[in-house]
């Protein structure tokens, strides 16, 4: 969570929110007692609200566009750049997207309609845009998250294109992005510079 929150520092951001539930005693105490030069709100979760249910505790604090970001990634990004694309495209969401190659370590059965083989295809790679867990978010999009409900981002930014609102990737490349959500991932970025 440093980590991430201190990646901003250079681009003159100063002020999170942090929600919290799991271990929140412990982040907390974490914070309280390291020096820093930003400011820091913690949002309680009592009951956990996924990933983006407890902004909805925020809709008359943030006035403006806003960054929302996994604590469980370590991204290489310039937030000046990410959010001058958003303006410039005139979005409502914008989206952090990497893209990932995926190998399948078989041949793939191609199969027609009558069910017999057409052809396969041996170990075939596919490459797809995954979402990086970081996003720009205009406040007004702030009214589509529910009141203390569970909510995760997916249905979110599903719910902001049925609204006919504007969403947009923003494109980095694969070795800019880390996901550290699980101990081996950790550990093996804990051995990289990114």
């Amino acid at each position: 969570i440093s980590h991430v929150i201190n990646s901003f520092e250079k681009f003159k951001k100063n002020h999170f929110y942090l929600s919290v539930n799991y271990k929140s005693p412990l982040i907390k105490t974490y914070f309280e007692n390291t020096s820093h030069k930003y400011k820091i709100n913690f949002i309680d979760e009592k009951n956990p609200l996924g990933t983006i249910g407890a902004l909805s505790n925020l809709k008359t604090k943030l006035k403006k566009h806003f960054i929302l970001t996994n604590c469980d990634i370590i991204v290489d990004i310039d937030y000046t750049d990410l959010e001058d694309f958003h303006f410039k495209k005139k979005n409502d969401v914008t989206l952090v997207v990497t893209s990932k190659e995926f190998a399948l370590p078989y041949g793939n059965c191609i199969i027609g309609k009558d069910g017999n083989l057409l052809k396969i295809e041996e170990k075939p790679s596919y490459n797809f845009f995954v979402n990086s867990g970081i996003y720009v978010i205009n406040n007004n999009m702030m009214n589509l998250i529910p009141k203390n409900k569970k909510y995760d981002i997916d249905q979110f930014i599903n719910k902001v294109i049925k609204k006919g609102h504007t969403v947009g990737i923003y494109p980095i490349d694969s070795d800019k992005w880390i996901d550290v959500g699980s101990w081996a991932d950790f550990h093996k970025a804990s051995n990289l510079e990114i």
